[in-house]
């Protein structure tokens, strides 16, 4: 406490009011009456026991049978008065309040303290949530939501996307991108890798209302390439195929290489789609500048940029 007015001795009695207010708190937690002493700490003067070293107290008070768990006590009791206290509640002891509840089943209560705005929200929060959702199946469409509120809140923009892709709102992901950056790419590239579903696929690769798609063709089987999604990546080039369009596809590219493209065929050929493998290279040898060589000892057909 000292520490409070060493620049204000005047303010002596303060101190010492102070100084009994936390030996109070101390016989409470010490006599184990943890639920009084939470809303005693919650309602201190100047917020000197909403801090982290008394939540360490209550971390460290193992559970008592049919009683609530004290650490939860402490923050139901902190979140509740934040308010009125005019203490906001910090996004250090947010994301350990989120933890403590969800360990004991209690999303019902991060619901309620992230809807009433309880919180100060961070990215960290988000991913404790998320991840809840992740191995509780059956609260996972609650537990996106939230999550989405969160990361929206506190500026994780692509991870609020991947919640509402993950929701099944692919378009709205998108509009929700848009209205942060101008070509979010990497955002884009940050979905496909965690949310490769054939609807964003297909909006990401596809033109729309007047305005060219949002990745390329080559980019974005690239993309699901270099982040282990082979069968999405030749599913979107086989879709191509089918509707006729790759030889367009792939002399519009402006992002992808011919040598990412060399890859892609040598993908196929790989995965036993041995025509589609020798389209993709028939049509890159068909563009200027570039020249098939068949070396005598090697039946392989090698690309190279030739440099005119």
């Amino acid at each position: 406490i000292s520490h409070v007015f060493e620049h204000d001795p005047s303010k002596s009695k303060e101190a010492e009011d102070l100084l009994e207010y936390i030996e109070r708190f101390n016989e409470l937690f010490s006599r184990g009456k943890y639920e009084y002493a939470a809303i005693y700490a919650a309602n201190c003067p100047r917020g000197i026991l909403r801090n982290i070293e008394t939540m360490k107290k209550f971390k460290d008070i193992s559970r008592m049978n049919g009683k609530v768990l004290p650490l939860l006590r402490y923050f139901e009791a902190l979140i509740s008065t934040s308010t009125a206290v005019k203490h906001p509640f910090p996004a250090v002891m947010t994301q350990e309040a989120i933890k403590c509840a969800l360990s004991e089943k209690r999303l019902d209560l991060v619901m309620h303290w992230v809807t009433r705005q309880r919180l100060t929200f961070s990215e960290e929060a988000g991913d404790v949530i998320f991840a809840y959702g992740e191995v509780e199946p059956h609260n996972r469409p609650k537990c996106l939501a939230l999550a989405q509120i969160v990361y929206s809140q506190c500026g994780s923009h692509r991870k609020a996307a991947l919640c509402l892709c993950k929701q099944g709102q692919v378009c709205g992901a998108m509009e929700y991108l848009q209205q942060f950056k101008h070509s979010p790419l990497d955002d884009y590239v940050y979905l496909l890798k965690h949310c490769p579903t054939a609807e964003l696929i297909r909006c990401l690769t596809q033109e729309g209302n007047g305005k060219p798609a949002s990745l390329s063709i080559g980019a974005t089987v690239l993309s699901l390439l270099n982040t282990g999604h082979k069968e999405h990546s030749l599913w979107l080039l086989k879709e191509i195929e089918k509707e006729d369009v790759l030889e367009q596809a792939i002399l519009n590219e402006t992002v992808c290489t011919v040598e990412g493209w060399k890859k892609i065929a040598d993908l196929c050929a790989e995965e036993k789609h041995e025509k589609l493998s020798q389209e993709i290279i028939s049509i890159l040898t068909s563009q200027e500048g570039v020249v098939e060589i068949f070396p005598d000892d090697d039946n392989a057909k090698i690309m190279e940029h030739v440099f005119l």
